[in-house]
């Protein structure tokens, strides 16, 4: 399956899952299988447009390619993707079930300047 080919449905999301380091900052390898300890971060490759809610209103989705996120332990299905003749391990989930975005630190610290930049324009406005 090539990356190219796919297209999630409704509000499905495909994410790559992060390499397992089995070296640690020392340089002691960690002896344990991979699999014993899953990491549960990845980056978005894929999104479906959105679904339909109970009310029949569309809920477009929120997540875009290139996102790293964090999902839950039980979420989705474990498949393998070919991108560029290479293996990579990814995971299929709904949105609902990506619990959070993993937000470099100089994205956080630009974010938090344009937040404290509206706060004083709207202090001196007031």
């Amino acid at each position: 399956m090539n990356i190219d080919n796919v297209r999630p449905i409704f509000d499905r999301v495909i994410i790559r899952r992060d390499d397992f380091d089995n070296v640690s900052e020392s340089g002691i390898v960690k002896t344990y299988h991979p699999e014993a300890k899953r990491v549960f971060t990845g980056t978005v490759v894929a999104v479906g447009p959105g679904d339909v809610n109970h009310r029949g209103v569309f809920i477009k989705t929120t997540l875009r390619p290139g996102q790293r996120v964090l999902w839950q332990k039980y979420a989705g299905a474990d498949f393998e993707m070919n991108h560029s003749g290479l293996g990579k391990n990814c995971v299929q989930c709904r949105e609902v079930d990506v619990i959070a975005e993993i937000v470099e630190e100089s994205q956080q610290s630009r974010e938090e300047a344009a937040a404290a930049l509206l706060r004083d324009v709207a202090q001196d406005a007031a």
